[in-house]
């Protein structure tokens, strides 16, 4: 009966990017829906299991003039010969944990130095037996080398089989996590015009670098910085990232996602489906990157740092429509003048930047006194401050209240593996 495995679906196609030129980093982008398999050769092993000398097909197929071996997954039917090769289709990920252990513990993933042996004939015999010895529950005890070239190949794959035995490790997944530090957005600390929020990404394996764009509904100039504001799109593993805000373009509630892509180690071992269920299914080496990424949706709230001036009587807190005043930035400069107050003895003045202002009377009603004075307010992010101009017989006092809203951060976060080997062993 043919063993079957459990094969993550690809929907589409797979897409691959292999190297053409392993050795001095060049990658091209093909498409792939299947691998023709073909034997260079049959070999002596150089063992005996069971009373019988093992002889094996190197099987392998080819992209771009580089060759990858695929090893068969079903002992009791035939797999691809030097006389018989045939196509598999690609259709997923082997995600057996014990088969990705053996054959990315073995070659191609490890040289045949690596393992110990003389040449990749032996390698690859030897990580072929291995992934027989998983899949069987073999002993390995049940081999025996009869010539120098099996004791090389026999060592390797009781090497291969015992690391993967004693093992709970498994394909990492390439999905990309983005976490962020705070809980709320704030006032950058090198730029009082943002509002910031500082992240970080991570994944089950390693990457080199990532890269950050952001997507939806962000306000006009927000940034993607490196922690000292510069901006930067694409970073190192260990580097953190901010997103800055100019806080005068937070005009009303909104969100958008933050959108992360990496080259992940995760070593992927494509499963290779047989034309016909009378030929062997094969697992296919590739190379050791998968294409990765996260999003995470970010939320934030409108800009709530205002000033509201009132102008009333002190004894009836009757409002005073029609009284003017100017708002002027901590350098004295006029930022708005002929502001009136409304039938509610009111002006507001939305969408502030934090910092200090100061507020004059520049005209008021007939029989009121003027307040002559400037007023100093300190306006913290999101806060709300309240100046109140009390005219009274006895002349002018000035009351201010505040009220602060926080800007919590609400995020859905997901972490997207996309199942793509890249290039690279």
């Amino acid at each position: 009966m043919k063993i079957r495995f459990k094969v993550m679906t690809i929907v589409l196609m797979l897409i691959i990017i292999w190297n053409a030129e392993i050795f001095v980093g060049k990658s091209i982008a093909v498409q792939i829906e299947s691998a023709y398999l073909y034997s260079k050769g049959n070999y002596d092993s150089g063992m005996v299991r069971e009373g019988l000398r093992i002889y094996s097909d190197f099987v392998v197929y080819a992209k771009d003039g580089v060759e990858y071996p695929a090893y068969c997954l079903d002992k009791d039917v035939p797999g691809a010969t030097v006389a018989n090769p045939y196509s598999v289709s690609v259709t997923g990920l082997v995600t057996n944990a014990i088969v990705w252990r053996v054959i990315t513990g073995g070659y191609s993933y490890k040289s045949a130095a690596e393992l110990g042996c003389d040449n990749e004939t032996q390698a690859y015999i030897a990580t072929k037996q291995a992934v027989y010895c998983v899949l069987y529950d073999r002993d390995l005890n049940s081999y025996t080398a009869v010539t120098a070239n099996g004791e090389k190949v026999l060592a390797a794959m009781k090497n291969i089989v015992t690391n993967a035995r004693n093992s709970n490790a498994s394909k990492p997944s390439a999905g990309i996590l983005i976490s962020a530090e705070d809980t709320k957005w704030k006032l950058d600390e090198i730029s009082e015009k943002y509002i910031s929020m500082t992240f970080y990404a991570s994944s089950g394996g390693g990457m080199s670098q990532y890269s950050v764009e952001i997507e939806g509904n962000f306000p006009e100039g927000t940034l993607i910085t490196d922690m000292n504001n510069n901006k930067k799109e694409t970073f190192s593993s260990t580097e953190k990232f901010k997103i800055l805000i100019p806080v005068i373009n937070v005009r009303e509630d909104g969100n958008f996602n933050i959108n992360i892509k990496a080259s992940v180690l995760t070593k992927p071992i494509l499963y290779g489906t047989a034309p016909t269920s009378s030929l062997q299914d094969f697992a296919l080496a590739a190379s050791s990157y998968e294409d990765g990424q996260g999003t995470q949706k970010i939320y934030y709230t409108k800009n709530m740092t205002k000033i509201i001036i009132l102008k009333q009587e002190a004894e009836t807190q009757k409002p005073l429509q029609g009284v003017e005043f100017e708002l002027l930035d901590e350098n004295y400069n006029v930022l708005y003048n002929d502001l009136i107050t409304d039938s509610d003895g009111k002006i507001n003045i939305d969408n502030l930047l934090p910092g200090t202002y100061y507020i004059r009377e520049t005209k008021t009603l007939d029989g009121y006194s003027l307040y002559n004075k400037l007023i100093e307010v300190k306006l913290d992010l999101n806060e709300t401050l309240t100046v109140i101009v009390n005219n009274s017989e006895a002349g002018v006092t000035v009351e201010v209240e505040n009220a602060k809203t926080v800007m919590e951060v609400e995020n859905e976060a997901s972490a997207i593996s996309v199942r793509l080997p890249k290039t690279g062993r």
